[in-house]
């Protein structure tokens, strides 16, 4: 049987280098094979007919069988030029897989093979060992020059019979790591878990494998998961840890967000993204009252910013009134100062003197104050009397 030995340990890192490789050191699998042959020295076949002992297997490294067999050569090798009155016995191991194998794509092996004689006290006697590879054939050679066995049969042979044992021992493929500094990024590594994350929740929904809750918004039935919408919206999971009817029914009712809003919003907090740019430029006023009403922060960001980058002088005040009205602190921010820095220009236009005319009082203070600092600003930095 052939006994494994301990696997190797995974390599070290070279984590001093930008680019490391390592050759890991190889497993290998041992077995020994034991053949007889009885009433060697009255053998009769002749010089170019050898011997072969039955096929044996080998299971491993790697849970690869390997098949083998010993070839004995008792008068001389054929091809080979012997001395005169010098012959020899000559063994050869031959890999059967080697042999089958398609000659365009060699069966890759490595081996070490250690062939004795055992004498008749179970002793091994006459040792060669030889190293094989599936590129260079079979591994063998002059086992015993057959004069000395003959002078020496009644110690190398036991009973007329020669036994020869062949130890093998079978190698794995050496395996090869290799790597980077970048490689093992571990930002970039987290990012990647992070979108695979992402992305096998949002096959989730798509999918709608195991959902246990149907949402009717707009016309149309989402079937959604109770326990994602709960992790990632605060007043989802207040709906259903109370003692609400949507928690016992398993069914809500959205009557105030439009179904294609709402759509987005659901891809959002199953993949932590909106469907496309195009859509969040479309929708981002609507997304943004919706995320500031289930409390999605992130993707209120994400309003915000793509509602900021469109800022001009006939919208800047809706902005300020949305980013106001939905508690978006940064549109709100961004569309004061663009107010404050363009007031000489704001303070002659339409939408101006609209804005002036709303209800949102405190709005049309803030913006007062915000244009009166300004002009206070310029006006100091005009002054001959400045220092500075």
């Amino acid at each position: 049987m052939g006994n494994n030995t301990s696997a190797p340990e995974q390599p070290v890192i070279e984590a001093d280098c930008d680019h490391w490789c390592r050759t890991a050191a190889t497993n290998s699998v041992k077995t020994s094979f034991m053949w007889t042959i009885e009433n060697f020295l009255e053998r009769l076949e002749a010089k170019n007919d050898p011997l072969f002992s039955s096929v044996f297997s080998v299971t491993g490294p790697d849970n690869k069988t390997t098949k083998w067999v010993l070839e004995l050569h008792h008068k001389g090798f054929p091809d080979l030029e012997p001395e005169e009155d010098d012959e020899h016995v000559y063994v050869n191991l031959n890999s059967e897989d080697a042999i089958t194998a398609d000659a365009a794509v060699p069966f890759q092996i490595q081996a070490t093979a250690t062939f004795s004689i055992v004498d008749s006290s179970d002793k091994e006697q006459e040792t060669f060992s030889k190293t094989y590879s599936a590129y260079t054939g079979a591994m063998g050679g002059y086992l015993i020059a057959l004069d000395k066995l003959r002078n020496n049969s009644i110690t190398l042979l036991t009973d007329r019979n020669l036994k020869i044992l062949c130890k093998l021992e079978v190698f794995g493929h050496a395996e090869i790591y290799s790597g980077s500094k970048e490689s093992f990024n571990k930002t970039k590594i987290i990012d990647e878990c992070q979108k695979q994350v992402m992305n096998d929740f949002g096959n989730l929904f798509a999918e709608k494998n195991l959902a246990d809750l149907e949402i009717n918004c707009d016309g149309e039935v989402f079937n959604c998961h109770r326990n994602i919408l709960s992790a990632r919206s605060p007043v989802f999971f207040a709906m259903f840890q109370a003692d609400m009817i949507e928690n016992h029914s398993k069914k809500v009712h959205i009557r105030d967000v439009k179904k294609a809003v709402f759509s987005e919003l659901l891809k959002f907090i199953y993949s932590g993204n909106v469907s496309s740019e195009d859509s969040l430029k479309e929708q981002a006023r609507d997304i943004l009252a919706a995320a500031n009403k289930y409390q999605l922060d992130l993707l209120k960001n994400l309003c915000e910013a793509q509602l900021v980058s469109t800022l001009n002088a006939s919208n800047c005040f809706d902005l300020l009134v949305l980013g106001d009205l939905h508690e978006a602190a940064k549109l709100k921010m961004a569309a004061l100062d663009f107010v404050s820095i363009n007031s000489s220009f704001l303070i002659e236009t339409e939408v101006y003197k609209d804005f002036f005319r709303t209800q949102h009082s405190d709005l049309v203070f803030e913006v007062t104050i915000s244009m009166g600092f300004k002009k206070d600003s310029c006006s100091s930095c005009a002054s001959p009397n400045n220092n500075n």
